[in-house]
């Protein structure tokens, strides 16, 4: 049985302790990726939640207006299983 020289010895211990590190590191970056973009959307998410609730009330009849502009809209369609639409006769 060969025995492996201290240089390759010292050499593979070298490289498995960068891979160690490099393992380590890509983990604490992506952890540290991860909280800031949390943080980023959460941010988002609050200031979305105060600019609606810093709306105003609208009243009766702008929503009775609306509700029946989005009923015109809105025209049931029949579609087939295969996502092709089917006339309604």
């Amino acid at each position: 049985m060969r025995t492996l020289s201290i240089r390759v010895r010292l050499l593979l211990s070298l490289l498995a302790m960068l891979a160690l590190a490099a393992l380590v590191m890509g983990i604490v970056t992506y952890r540290n990726v991860l909280e800031q973009t949390e943080a980023l959307f959460d941010y988002q998410l609050r200031q979305m939640a105060l600019s609606l609730r810093d709306q105003g009330e609208i009243a009766s009849s702008q929503a009775d207006a609306l509700a029946d502009e989005r009923d015109e809209q809105a025209q049931p369609q029949r579609v087939h299983r295969s996502g092709a639409p089917v006339s309604m006769k």
